[in-house]
């Protein structure tokens, strides 16, 4: 679950996405809508903040699929294994059927 989901509760979730809702059914139908609310960088210092923290959500975005790979490289690795110890274990019991079935 999400921090901001556990932060506001479900109830609290609720009212955000319907909010995000309506600004984007409002936006949809009037794109001027939408105007007000434009987050401008007025100065050097203000833009400069805006990169770093757009840095900053790359990086976290990168280092999460980072974690995504190393996770499914795991997992690869794991059936990889079971897949060959399965393999095995097939081979062991069709030998075994067969000497079993040449003896009699």
């Amino acid at each position: 679950m999400p921090t901001w989901l556990k932060t506001v509760g479900k109830w609290g979730g609720f009212i955000v996405v319907s909010i995000l809702a309506f600004l984007t059914v409002a936006i949809l139908i009037n794109p001027e809508f939408g105007s007000e609310f434009a987050v401008q960088a007025d100065s050097k210092w203000g833009s400069i903040f805006a990169i770093l923290a757009l840095v900053i959500t790359l990086l976290k975005q990168i280092i999460a699929f980072i974690g995504f790979l190393t996770t499914a490289t795991k997992v690869m690795i794991i059936l990889f294994f079971v897949a060959v110890f399965l393999g095995v274990g097939m081979l062991i019991l069709r030998t075994w059927k067969s000497t079993r079935s040449s003896e009699d």
